[in-house]
């Protein structure tokens, strides 16, 4: 917010950037959705070349249309056919995805949006600048596309998939879970990043999908609700800063909108709301704040809300303000800092690829050497909760390595105490190694961490 406040013109450098961003986003998208056959990534659902998940893509998509309604409302000219285009493209794209939550977004931000325009009766002059023909009309028409898109994109293309309640079903289950976990642990929960690594305890296990030959174990790393996930892992003391953070960026935007301000920053508060009130019926389904991209562009809008209201309420007051420049020094100091973490634990991931590639090569020097590069104090687990001394487990047990297979097991345990897969294999150590009791009692943890786990 300090950034985009330097210049009088800063928002609307940042909602062209956004426009392009958006459209481009867009437009790569549908062309992977349509023809798949150009690119050569593969993702899940269609979505190739483009964070290879549609529920992913589609919330980055609608992340974006606060800057193109912004933009469609305030330009002229090029930028406003360009912001205009970008509305269509984008929500064109979301439709394809058949991305139900963010269809839900869409609409009752919309609803929320246009009830707050309407409500807005001491501004007529600014309703009849805004509702003009060359403004009106397009948007009439994307009004139309978003509320008949659904039905024809159900009509053109398997309907079971957008009408199937096996994804709510799953929710629901990962909800309970959630839920045990919230009420074992109310105030401080269990600790950040700990869902994955506790909720086996709770009855998330590991599930097997297709044939006999050819399976694919899913394992849950997330709740696939934002609201859940952060009372489970911060408790209740870390869900009230949460919502209290975002509570504030609402309360900046109704304070503009009740205010007697400029009709241009009310258009752009409204706007700003919309993607914040979408976001939060997102967050409901899915979990948008563990994203990068989600996260960037949330924090674009809310910096954007920030900016507008302390511009429009300057601080009258005499209190020595800090210096710009100290705030500029700690944050580099703590970039850099993220910087370093980051790309050592981008560096332990590579690794970590290499050896998964090398047992499944049947290489097992190799994959415990590759394990043992990827195993640090910032990356002792991959992104599918499976402890990195459990790769090296594997190697040095299928090498007939059986004591140094035990010792990464037991390592193994210690890191992630709900993994089945590590207490049936340091099972198996101990039954090779003669420690029968040992043995019996890893077994019967692993059959209590996973109900279908064959011994």
């Amino acid at each position: 917010s300090i950034i985009i406040g330097f210049k009088e013109d800063g928002i609307h450098a940042l909602t062209k950037g956004l426009v392009v961003s958006g459209t481009l986003l867009a437009i790569v998208g549908t062309g992977s959705l349509l023809w798949p056959h150009l690119f050569t990534l593969h993702g899940k659902s269609g979505i190739e070349a483009v964070m290879a998940n549609k529920n992913l893509y589609s919330a980055a998509l609608f992340l974006t249309t606060p800057f193109a309604l912004f933009g469609a409302f305030r330009f002229a000219g090029a930028w406003r056919i360009l912001s205009l285009l970008s509305l269509l493209f984008v929500h064109f794209a979301v439709l394809l995805t058949k991305t139900r939550a963010v269809w839900l977004a869409v609409f009752l931000s919309a609803a929320v949006l246009f009830s707050a325009f309407l409500c807005d009766k001491g501004h007529r002059e600014k309703r009849r600048a805004v509702s003009g023909p060359s403004r009106t009309i397009p948007l009439l028409v994307l009004l139309a596309l978003v509320t008949v898109g659904p039905c024809l994109v159900m009509g053109k293309t398997d309907a079971s998939s957008v009408l199937s309640t096996e994804s709510l079903k799953i929710r629901f289950a990962l909800w309970d879970v959630t839920m045990a976990m919230i009420r074992d642990r109310p105030f401080l929960g269990a600790g950040p990043g700990q869902w994955k690594i506790v909720s086996p305890r709770y009855g998330n296990t590991p599930t097997e999908h297709g044939e006999a030959e050819r399976k694919t174990v899913i394992c849950y790393q997330r709740p696939h609700n934002d609201y859940l996930g952060i009372l489970s892992e911060y408790g209740s003391l870390g869900f009230g800063f949460y919502m209290l953070f975002l509570g504030s960026a609402v309360f900046y935007g109704i304070r503009i909108l009740s205010g007697a301000f400029h009709d241009e920053t009310k258009i752009f508060c409204l706007c700003m709301l919309y993607g914040v009130m979408g976001y939060l019926v997102i967050s409901f389904f899915s979990f948008p704040r563990e994203r990068i991209c989600h996260n960037v562009f949330l924090a674009l809008i809310l910096a954007s809300l920030v900016s507008v209201y302390h511009r429009a309420c300057p601080n009258q007051s005499k209190r020595r303000q800090i210096p710009v420049t100290w705030i500029h020094g700690t944050m580099l100091l703590v970039l850099v800092l993220f910087m370093g973490t980051g790309t050592m634990r981008m560096r332990s991931e590579v690794h970590a690829k290499k050896a998964v590639a090398a047992i499944k090569a049947g290489k097992w020097d190799q994959a415990a050497t590759e394990s043992s590069l990827a195993c640090s104090m910032v990356y002792n687990m991959d992104p599918v909760s499976n402890p990195i001394p459990w790769y090296r487990g594997m190697a040095h047990f299928s090498s007939g390595r059986i004591n140094e297979a035990s010792i990464d097991f037991e390592k193994a345990c210690s890191i992630h105490p709900w993994h089945a897969y590590s207490h049936n294999n340091l099972g198996v150590c101990y039954a090779r190694m003669g420690m029968l009791g040992k043995a019996e009692a890893c077994f019967k943890t692993a059959g209590s961490l996973s109900g279908g786990f064959e011994q």
